[in-house]
């Protein structure tokens, strides 16, 4: 009786080790997740200064930007310029979030920043609305 020798399994390839920096570690859903909550701090205060700041204007003009006193069209356009620039971290962070999601690098802060951006403008409006009607 001759046995046939049992045939070897086929050899894998090794797997290949990723190179230094491309691993899929969470680190971009947890950068999206921080740039996400910083804006949204920061898009908080900006629009509560604006929403007193134009109140404030108003007791001192006719209402229009024209009868605005110079140091109230200076704090409000300053304030205005850093409520875009948080608009835009914003955009940055849904777009960072949405990237680290589907490339699936943190998936769930990736997922919570994509919420949390979506979110920060009605923060902001509404943080507008309340420090605006309470500065009236």
């Amino acid at each position: 009786m001759t046995h046939a020798a049992p045939e070897a399994p086929p050899k894998t390839a090794s797997p290949e080790l990723p190179v230094g920096g491309t691993g899929r570690g969470p680190s971009m859903g947890l950068t999206a997740l921080v740039l996400a909550l910083t804006t949204l701090v920061l898009s908080t205060f900006c629009a509560a200064f604006v929403g007193v700041v134009l109140i404030e204007a108003q007791e001192f003009s006719d209402g229009t930007w024209a009868g605005m006193p110079r140091t109230f069209q200076v704090k409000t356009s300053a304030l205005l310029a850093a409520q875009a620039a948080c608009g835009l971290m914003g955009l940055v962070a849904m777009a960072v979030g949405a990237t680290a999601f589907l490339r699936r690098r943190g998936r769930g802060a990736a997922r919570m920043a994509m919420i949390v951006a979506g979110l920060g403008p009605l923060v902001a409006w509404g943080t507008w609305s309340a420090a605006s009607s309470v500065a009236a």
